[in-house]
């Protein structure tokens, strides 16, 4: 939505409303129709829990801490890539990219090691959104892991709205 509010001039509108614009064309569309997706997902994730015994106050405070900085994580990546809109003027091969990480995702991260220390490192934000909540819903996390998924979320999205700030200030109107 994003690199076609930029090419059609759509941004100035939002740029002027009295609100933060990140904040603005973060939420200003819902999508109602993933209303069912979030209730299963929810469900899933409690079946689990409760059939893993994972049922102390720690542990729910480890699994919704990591489900929110894995959301976070996820928002400051989504937000990175459409922030590359101000200065690409198509980023038609996103869908592209979106596949291969996702392919990517299914493995544990421990196997891309060695040799494969390039495509950790790419991949190492990912791990954040997806493999380290799943190691605290299993129960094979430990502190180490927490304390990543917390600091490597914050440094995500720092990066991400500065990089907005930047995108933002160097910014000019389609119609100018």
């Amino acid at each position: 939505d994003l690199p076609e509010s930029i090419s059609q001039g759509a941004l100035d509108y939002s740029l002027t409303k009295p609100i933060n614009s990140l904040f603005y064309l973060s939420f200003r569309r819902q999508q109602y129709s993933e209303v069912g997706t979030l209730f299963t997902g929810i469900g899933i994730t409690a079946y689990a829990v409760y059939n893993l015994g994972l049922t102390n106050f720690i542990n729910y405070v480890q699994i919704l801490s990591g489900i929110c900085f894995g959301l976070v994580a996820f928002y400051s990546i989504i937000l990175s890539f459409a922030t590359l809109s101000f200065f690409l003027t198509r980023l038609s091969a996103m869908s592209s990219f979106y596949d291969v990480v996702q392919t990517a995702l299914r493995y544990p991260m421990e196997l891309f090691t060695g040799k494969n220390i390039i495509a950790g490192t790419i991949l190492l934000p990912f791990a954040l959104v997806a493999t380290i909540p799943a190691r605290v819903l299993i129960g094979s996390n430990n502190w180490i892991d927490f304390v990543l998924e917390l600091i490597g979320s914050l440094v995500l999205f720092y990066f991400a709205v500065s990089f907005w700030n930047f995108a933002i200030k160097r910014y000019s109107s389609a119609s100018s």
